[in-house]
Formats: C-alpha cells, structure tokens, sequence
C-alpha cells in the first residue's frame, strides 16, 4: 500500500466543489471532469468541464456511455495512460492528484474506500478563524500524559472536520508524531462499533481479520495521532454506544496515542479521560466576513447586499463557502440576495454533485434532524424556533410545551441544531431559515405560538410606565422580533382582529423603548382594507410615535397629520387630542413655542373633556416645557408640580419620571446644583424602573452638566460618555448632538481646542437634521468662543451674530447673554472698553433674569477686567471679589481662578509682591484642578518673574 512516500500534497480544494476526500476512483474521475481538469490549467482555479461525449472522444476507442460507467462506479477503464494524458499531461502542478488517481485506480479490491485513508487530507484552502481553537486543542494532542483525547463537537457545517484536519497537519503535531503515524479515519459509513474497529484497521494498512487486538498492539508501539471523522454515526445507535465507548476507552489507553475525534452534536460521550471536550462555535465578525470575500475572490464591502448575506449565512462555514461559491464571478450580490429570499438555505448547496453533508447545508441539517436523538417533542421545539427570529425564553418553552419543554430543549442542544445565548434557545439562521421552509409547527402549535407573543405584548405592555410595570420593557424588548412575526403569522391568515388586540401594548412598547415598527404599516393597510379607520389611524399614530422617538421629525409630523382627520371622521376624541398634543411636541422640538403652546391648548379641553388625565397632564407639562424654553422659572414650576399631581393619581411613573427631571431642569438653570441632583436622581431610578432609555440618557446626562458646573470634567466625562451609546441605541439625535456638544465643552475648558471644535463640528450637522436651532446656536457659539480663545477675533464676532438672532428666534434668553457677553469679551480684547462694558451690562440683567450665576460672575469679572485695564484698581478688586464669591457659590473653579489671577494681577499693580504670590500660586493650583495647563503655565511664569 504506498505511504507518505509520494509527492508533497497540494491544496485539494477547487473553485466550484470540495475534492473528494475518500478517493475512490469513480468519485476522483467524476470531480476532475466537473472541475475541468486540463493539462493547461492548475489546481488553484477550475478549467471547462469535460462532458461525457468530448471526453470520450479526447480519451479514444470509448464512448459516451463508457464515460458515463467510469464516473457512476458500473465499469472501470483498462488503464489510465490516455485519462492521465487527457486531465494532466506534464503539468507538474498535478503530481499529486496524479498520485490519488493511480492509487485509486490500483486499489480496486480493497474494501469499502470510504473507510480509508492513508494521511491525514488538508484543511480547505481557506481555513480562517480558528487560532484560538487550534490553540487550545494543541497543547492537549502533544501533551506525553494520559490525557491526550480531545472530543470536537458542533452543530452541522460548523467546520468540525476541518478544524480535526488543521491540528492533525499543524507543523507541531508533523514534528511529534511524524509522517505515518497519523492517520485520518472517516466513520461516516459505519454503522456499529464493529465496523468503526474494522474502519481504524483499515486506515492504518492492518488486516480486519486478525482482530482489533492486533490493531491496538499496532497503534501501540510508539506515539501517534488517529484522528476519528464523524464519530457519531458508530455510537448514534442506543445499542452500538458502550461498545462505541469502549473501543474509545481502548484506543485513548494506549500510552502515547493522541485521539482527535469529532462528533455531529454536544451529547456526553464516556469512555476516554477526554483532556478537552471543545465545542465549536460559529464563525465571529471579521472572519465570515473575510471567508466569503477570500472564496468568491471579490471584495463587496461595499456591496449593499453583503452584510446581509453575511448575517443571514450565521457564520456556519459550510453555509459560507457554498453561497460564496456562487457568488465567485459576479459583481454584483443582487441577484444571488434575490435568490435567497426565495429559496432560502437551498441555495447553500453545490449542484455540481449530489447532496452530502459537505456539498449541502440543508443536506447536513437534516442529517442531524434524522438522528434517533431527534424527539418529537424537540421537533415541536425546532419548529417553533423556526417562527421565532429572537429565540425562546425558558418561561414561553414551557407555556407552549409544557413538561416537554425542557426535554425538547436538551435534545436539540445535544444534536447541536439549537444553541443556548442569555438564557435563550436560538438557531443560528440558516438552520432557522431551514427550520422555516421546511418544517412549520402543526396543530395545535401553529396557532398557540402567536396567540402567546400577543398577548403578552397586550399584558405586559399596557402597564409599561405604571407601579406594576417594572420589568415589562426589558421583557418585550427581547421578544420585539417574536411579536413583530407573530403580528405578521397572524396577518398573513386573516386573524387582524388577534393583532389589533396587542396594539396598545405595542404602542407603548415602541414610543417609550423607541424601536422601528414597520409592522405597523402593514398592519394600517390591513386596517384600510377591511375598513377599519379607527385601526388605520392608531396604527399611523403609533408609527409617529415611533418616528418621533427617533428624531424623524418630518415622518412623525405627516404621520400625525395623516392620523388626524381618520380621528375626527370616526369621532375619536382621545385620538384627536393625541394627535394635536404630538404636533405641539413637534413644534416644541423645533422651538415654535407659539405653534406648541397654541396645539397644547387646543388639545386640553378634549382630554378633559373625555376624561383623560393622562392627556391633560402631559398638555400641562408640555406647558410647563414652553414656560421653561421663555425662561419663566415660576409658570415652568407652577406647571410642573400640576402635572406631577396628574401623574402620580393615574399611577404613571414614566409622567412623574419626566415631571421631575424637569424641575431639576429649572434647579440647574438657577444654579441649585444641589436641589437640581437630587431631582434627576430621583426620576433616574423612575426611568430605570420603567425601562425607558432616554429619560434614563437625558437624566445622566445632566448629573453630567452638573459636574460640569462643579468643573467635576472626569465626572462630566464619565456621564456624558454613558449618555451618549443610550442616545445612539434609540436613535435620539437631539440627545446624541448635546452630548457631543458637552464633550467639547469639556475639551474647551481644558484649551483642547482642535478636539473640542471637531466634537462641535459632528454635533452641528446633527443638530440641523432635526431642525433644532437651539442647539445649532450653541454649536455656532461654542465656536465662536474656540476662535475667541485662538485670539481670531473676526471668526468669533461672526459666530456670535450668528447665533444671537437663532437665540432670540426660540426665546432663550441664556444663549442671548452668553452671545452678548462674547462680544463684550472681543471688545476687551481689542480695547473697546466702552464697547465691552456696553456689552456685560447689557448681558448681566439677562443672565440675573434667567437666574444663572455663572453667567452672572463671568458679566462681572468681565467689568472687573476693564476697571483693571483703566487702572481702576479698587473698582476692578470689588468685581473680582464679587464675582469670586459668585463662582465659590456654584462650584465653577475655572472663574475662581480667573478671578484669583485678577486679583494677583492688582497686588502686582500695587507692588504687594506677597500678595500678588499667594494668589497667583493659588490661581496656578485651580487652573491644575480643572487640567487648563495654558493658564497654570501663565501663572508660573509670573511666579518666576516675581522679585
């Protein structure tokens, strides 16, 4: 039999199909004519098939027929000059598959070739994504203890072969056990242990008839590697599984015998003192990205298609190289995407040949499927997981199995079709596509399922907000996927009715959770159709909603707009006032408070009308929030506490949540950093309670404004950094662009001036998709105050006029003072000090209106800093003490050291050098505190200077 002896093998895998591993002729002959062998080509790329007729002819004095015979196994050729000559010709390249033929050809007595073989095969040729498995799986095949067998298990397609196949040829195994004393034993064809001993025996050059005894005395001799393919199909009869495990126990006994198994499943498999049972798991990002790209030879990153195809093929690497097989060649993944919403995970085959469990996925799940493993409860099981793109939770297995819930599960997980994640049960999704094509739940399970998703969205999300909803939104939010298939299962059989039972519940869940409900439009049109204008309009006002939560200001408008007149035509009262009272909220976003204030009014009445306190509340809280944006504390208070008595008599934590955070809101606008606090900790453990993320974000958020005041930046930091994933996962852009937008702050403060006017030019453009001119205007301001600080005077005046008419636009008298200031400040700058004086007085009425102290202290340092310019030295020490008092009050360091800097300054003036010492070192420590190592430069130098 020959041995290791031949050329070096090369890769065997060619575009198109996997080389046939068993190397029985018949099979050997057939793939080189598919893959188009010719002695002008090579390995590494497929040539023009041969087909029956021209083969035949090339070949000589045979036919068509005959062809055929040679690839089907009835007939055999006399000898092979003329096929070698014909496939391979003198191409070097093909040694070795010239090798595999010959020895196929010469070997046609000896049993049964798919038992066979006389090394261990490669690895494919694109074999990526498995270091850390390799790694741990090494040490244990070369480790010269007892325990050196590793059990590889996994689901269908998920590379367990290949895996063996790379440990069994990594250059370290080579070097242990050498070139023959490793061998690689297919099991797929056994059907007892019996068969597996004689297979082993077989694949080491041994005599079946002499025993297995005499196999392991072999084996035995000195070390070696057997590697078992497939080791599922001997122990996978109830009556072959001791034996199977004995034979297991035999071979890992034998002292210095590594054993690399692998197995169709996750079942606990006696026998061997296993060193590692490893389970493998599906390809992670970037690698079944990179895989696909490498078979099909084309990039397509940016292919719209292809991180579609890449989530849909789950990262099974069968699954992988079949679909990138087709896609080698094409430029475009469009119609292949085409065919797969069509056809699904048949198209993860290889039509080149029959279905096998490396030619077709759908080949290999049902393989598993047919295991005498497979209950029916897991079939049941494996069904349902089929309709549920999200998985199961062990609560609804159990609702919809019953006892046989939990059996089922273990079941499944053993063969390795479904996969536990977070206390979940899951396919990975062409195993679900599979599972949904061709095995859909029966009676009484194709009605149950969606029966329970609806009305546990109806339960749970109608008490979302409320004392006994705690819970409901992170319960729902798991199966939002369930509940949007369970909407459309029921649709998709005329059942409207069983939806629009769930809709209150569903609507609370996506408006407060802020998830896209596409669903709802289909739902809308089935409403329309039936003539259900009632439904029509709650399903386009959910779909506002939704677009309102994700900062879709232009879809949630027309969405209200589109609802509004289907309300009024059936005499909904409720739902016109909802309607109008979110137009208000629209109008308010976008800072039309005439619009909003004018909506809110509008809509009162018909709450109170019909009874809704719920409504009237949030109309008297969306009040509040104009009275707030005018900058009128005492109406914004007054409104605030009216709404929260509303709130909490109709038990509605969200309403209290949001009440609250908006008197914190008022607190930190008069600067009672304090009272502000403890007012958004208090609605935070609301938020948190109620699950709603974006109250939760703003509250953060502004503890984070808090900390900035206090001149706290890493606290700042810190929360506007946990703000800012909570913003982007609901898709709230306002939230997004102020987080950002304080980022800069922070950097601005700290003379960080290129990162902070980078975090003000990403903020701005947001800003401005959502038409928030208030926050337009800070960015322009920030910027403003950016060139201010670069000294390009020209570049800020500009952007404080800019930003001064978007501020007297909305009404936000703090914005107006913090532009009027800047340009005082410019004024100074360029020694207009009767301009910057004009300036800060007429900034300091706005900002002691408003209530905001620093504000206050900056007008007056800023006249402290022209008395100092005109020598006015008492009156410049008065302002700067005034005001220092000012900035100790609410915490701002930065303006404590400005001010302790001034009066350093004056002492020097004075020729008070100890003085003018003292406050210059402290001014130098504060400025250190808050890390503005500009001006803490600034102050040692003076220190240096000081005689």
């Amino acid at each position: 039999m020959p041995s290791s002896e031949g050329p070096e093998t090369p890769e065997k895998t060619g575009k198109g199909s996997p080389y046939p591993e068993h190397q029985e002729f018949s099979k050997l002959l057939d793939w080189h004519l598919n893959f188009g062998t010719r002695p002008e080509g090579s390995p590494d790329a497929p040539g023009k098939r041969w087909n029956n007729k021209r083969f035949a002819s090339a070949v000589g004095s045979v036919n068509e027929r005959t062809v055929r015979n040679w690839r089907t196994g009835r007939s055999r050729p006399n000898d092979l000059a003329s096929i070698e000559e014909e496939l391979f010709g003198k191409n070097a390249a093909y040694d070795q598959w010239r090798f595999d033929l010959r020895h196929a050809f010469d070997n046609r007595d000896t049993p049964k070739p798919e038992s066979i073989s006389l090394r261990i095969p490669r690895a494919p040729q694109h074999f990526l994504g498995r270091a850390t498995d390799i790694e741990v799986i090494l040490p244990v095949v070369l480790s010269s203890g007892a325990q050196t067998s590793v059990l590889v298990q996994g689901g269908p397609g998920i590379g367990k072969t290949a895996l063996t196949k790379a440990i069994g040829n990594h250059p370290e195994v080579v070097a242990r056990f050498g070139e023959e004393r490793r061998w690689f034993v297919e099991l797929e064809t056994t059907a007892t242990a019996a068969d597996m001993q004689d297979a082993i025996t077989r694949a080491i050059g041994g005599d079946p008839s002499r025993g297995f005894r005499a196999t392991l005395d072999s084996l035995g001799v000195e070390p070696g590697l057997i590697v078992l393919d497939n080791l599922e199909t001997p122990w996978e009869p109830t009556a072959e599984r001791r034996a199977t495990e004995y034979t297991l126990a035999e071979l890992a006994a034998l002292p210095g015998l590594a054993v690399l198994a692998s197995f169709r499943g996750l079942n606990r498999i006696a026998g061997p003192d296993w060193g590692r049972v490893h389970h493998v798991q599906h390809l992670a990002a970037p690698f079944d990205a990179d895989l696909f790209r490498r078979i099909a030879q084309n990039d397509f990153t940016n292919d719209p298609d292809f991180d579609k195809f890449v989530g849909a093929l789950g990262g099974i690497p069968l699954a992988i190289e079949l679909v990138a097989t087709r896609a080698h060649g094409r430029q475009s993944l469009a119609t292949l995407w085409q065919q797969w919403t069509k056809i699904g995970a048949d198209l993860a085959r290889d039509s080149s040949f029959g279905d096998g469990r490396l030619s077709s996925l759908p080949h290999s799940i049902e393989l598993s499927l047919s295991s005498e493993r497979m209950t029916p409860p897991a079939r049941r099981l494996f069904a349902l997981l089929g309709k549920l793109p999200a998985g199961i939770a062990d609560e609804d297995r159990d609702t919809l199995l019953g006892d046989d819930g939990f059996p089922a599960e273990e079941a499944l997980l053993n063969l390795a079709l479904a996969l536990e994640h977070e206390g979940r049960i899951d396919l990975l999704p062409p195993i679900r596509e599979h599972a949904l094509r061709y095995h859909p739940p029966g009676p009484p399970d194709d009605m149950a399922w969606p029966k329970h998703y609806l009305a546990l969205t109806k339960e749970r999300g109608e008490v979302i907000g409320k004392q006994k909803g705690e819970g409901a939104i992170a319960r729902l939010m798991l199966e939002f996927a369930n509940i949007d298939a369970a909407i459309r299962a029921v649709l998709g059989i005329g059942r409207r009715a069983d939806a629009m039972a769930a809709l209150s519940g569903l609507y609370r869940l996506t408006y407060i959770a802020s998830l896209p409900a596409p669903v709802l439009n289909d739902l809308a049109k089935a409403c329309n159709a039936d003539g259900d204008l009632l439904g029509e309009a709650n399903c386009i006002f959910g779909l506002g909603n939704v677009a309102l939560a994700r900062s879709d200001h232009n879809g949630a408008q027309k969405a209200f707009e589109d609802a509004l007149p289907l309300y009024r035509k059936v005499g909904d009262l409720l739902g016109e006032a909802n309607c109008i009272h979110s137009l208000g909220n629209i109008a308010l976003l976008h800072s039309d408070h005439d619009g909003a204030q004018k909506a809110y009014e509008n809509a009162l009445p018909l709450y109170r009308r019909v009874g809704a306190v719920l409504g009237e509340a949030n109309c008297i809280r969306g009040l509040g929030d104009i009275a707030l944006a005018r900058s009128d504390h005492d109406d914004a208070r007054k409104a605030y506490e009216g709404a929260l008595r509303l709130h909490r008599k109709v038990d509605d934590l969200l309403g209290e949540a949001n009440c609250i955070q908006s008197l914190g809101d008022i607190a930190l606008r008069r600067s009672d950093h304090d009272g502000a606090q403890k007012a958004y900790e208090d609605a935070l453990s609301l938020y948190r309670k109620v699950g709603d993320l974006l109250g939760e974000a703003n509250c953060i958020k502004s503890l984070g404004d808090i900390a900035l005041r206090r001149s706290d930046q890493d606290r700042a930091q810190k929360a506007y950094g946990d703000a800012l994933p909570l913003y982007r996962k609901i898709g709230d852009l306002l939230g997004e662009a102020n987080c950002i937008r304080s980022l800069g702050d922070i950097d601005l403060t700290r003379s960080n001036h290129d990162r902070a006017q980078k975090a003000y030019e990403d903020a701005l453009p947001l800003c401005r998709k959502i038409g928030d001119l208030l926050g337009e205007a800070n960015c322009i301001r920030s910027l403003g105050d950016i060139a201010l600080a670069r000294s390009n005077h020209d570049h800020a005046q500009k952007a404080y006029e800019d930003a001064l008419p978007l501020y007297r636009k909305v009404g936000d008298l703090l914005g107006e003072a913090n532009c009027i200031k800047g340009l005082g400040d410019i004024a100074l700058r360029r020694s207009d000090h009767n301009g910057a004086q004009k300036a800060y007085k007429d900034a300091l009425p706005l900002y002691r209106k408003f209530g905001d102290v620093l504000g206050e202290a900056n007008c007056i340092r800023g006249l402290g800093d022209i008395a100092l310019r005109r020598s006015d030295h008492d009156g410049a020490q008065k302002a700067y003490e005034n005001a220092l008092h000012l900035y100790r009050k609410v915490g701002d360091v930065l303006g404590e050291a400005n001010c302790t800097d001034g009066l350093g300054n004056i002492a020097l003036a004075q020729g008070d050098n100890r003085k003018a010492r003292e406050c210059f070192d402290l001014a130098m420590s504060l400025y250190g505190k808050i890390g503005n190592k500009e001006w803490e430069e600034i102050c040692q130098k003076k220190l240096v200077e000081l005689p």
